[in-house]
């Protein structure tokens, strides 16, 4: 089997790792696990690149323990199961202990995720999943509970130049060089992802060529993006909505953009601006649903990439306009009220359209009838707030008045 350079360079002991260092400081909880041989089972994720499972081969090479390593995009139900009868037999016969790595562990489908929830239940197997996915979306929620989540971010630009000092020095015996444009060209394509860097490097010397800006465009032409496109489109339509939130205009259209290029969804976008003009926007600008709507069909109609400036419009619409939480803090006050059964539609306002209504008493409310009854009818249905109830027509003065 051929050894990339990328595995080659590859750290075997925590003073030799790069990055994370909110995970792996000196005083962390990580490292101290790592360093006394406390290791319990967790899911490390993040983008490509960062250190997942060359941290999870440092925990094994730093533990007492057996390591089984698998990808969950090859491996097979009986895979899992054998390691898992491995790592029975290895404690039962040397109370030793089996660290079991799982790559791109979201790729198991649930059953088989399933399958490890005893055994990482009861500490026979010590899981080490790692996933470039949030596990909350794409992870079995009751095999998250049992594990330790932790997030790994894209290399910092120092730990990015020390990665490519390491590729550089390897090739001493060819005196290869870099220089300063060529370098930062790297730097700036590479999003913070070690292989990818050193994979280019690699790439660009064993073809017999020097390391320029040209031949670096050629083996990296376009930057790489950290986001998961499946996933992260959540958190950039959040960002979103909360730049809309706090006026930023330009904020707004920057990561309508962002979502634009990285993911091309624009119907998730249309749902998120619908949303918020009745959320955001509200009661205070009527037309702004209005304005988002007809932008939204006409962005839907048109397609990409005309349909972004539409959406831009409509996005700095909303961020332009003043807003009221209103209607979303009266409807969530609403669905929350504790309708027991001994509050009933008092007769006035149920329905009179049919026959015989009337011996009912129903529908006798009319404009201006009743006002008395009605309003005082539910006075204390709301949650209190700081300790008071709120009285429904006061309520509704304030809604209004917000």
């Amino acid at each position: 089997m051929h050894t990339t350079l990328a595995d080659i360079l590859r750290p075997e002991s925590l003073g030799e790792f790069l990055g994370q260092e909110h995970l792996l400081g000196p005083e962390s909880v990580l490292r101290d696990a790592i360093t006394n041989d406390s290791i319990r089972s967790m899911i490390l994720f993040g983008p490509s690149g960062t250190g997942k499972t060359t941290l999870a081969e440092i925990i094994a090479n730093n533990t007492n323990s057996n390591f089984i390593r698998m990808n969950a995009t090859t491996a097979k139900t009986a895979n899992v199961k054998d390691a898992i009868e491995k790592s029975r037999i290895s404690w039962d016969l040397d109370k030793k202990k089996t660290l079991v790595a799982i790559d791109e562990i979201h790729r198991f489908a649930k059953n088989v995720q399933d399958i490890l929830l005893p055994y990482v239940e009861d500490k026979t197997i010590i899981l080490i999943g790692m996933t470039t996915q949030n596990p909350f979306h794409s992870v079995n929620h009751a095999l998250i509970s049992r594990s330790i989540i932790f997030e790994f971010k894209p290399l910092s630009k120092k730990n990015m130049i020390t990665v490519i000092r390491k590729a550089i020095n390897y090739y001493k015996d060819k005196e290869i060089k870099i220089d300063k444009e060529s370098a930062g060209y790297l730097l700036s394509m590479s999003g913070g992802d070690a292989r990818r860097l050193i994979t280019a490097i690699e790439f660009i010397v064993e073809s017999g060529n020097k390391i320029t800006i040209d031949t670096c465009k050629q083996v990296m032409p376009t930057k790489f993006s950290t986001i998961d496109k499946d996933t992260a489109v959540y958190d950039s339509l959040s960002a979103l909505q909360g730049s809309i939130q706090a006026s930023d205009v330009d904020g707004a259209i920057f990561w309508l953009g962002q979502i634009i290029n990285n993911n091309g969804d624009i119907e998730s976008v249309c749902r998120r601006l619908l949303v918020t003009a009745s959320e955001d926007v509200g009661c205070c600008n009527p037309m702004a649903l209005v304005h988002t709507h007809a932008a939204v069909k006409s962005a839907l109609v048109v397609g990409l990439p005309e349909a972004g400036i539409i959406l831009s419009s409509a996005v700095a619409y909303l961020a332009m306009s003043p807003r009221s939480k209103a209607a979303h803090d009266a409807i969530k006050k609403s669905i929350k009220l504790d309708l027991s059964s001994d509050i009933q539609i008092p007769n006035w306002l149920r329905d009179c359209h049919y026959e015989g209504c009337e011996q009912l008493g129903h529908g006798e409310y009319k404009d201006g009838m009743n006002a008395e009854a009605y309003s005082k009818f539910p006075t204390k249905l709301f949650e209190p707030v700081n300790g008071e109830e709120v009285e429904l027509m006061e309520w509704n003065k304030k809604l209004w008045n917000s």
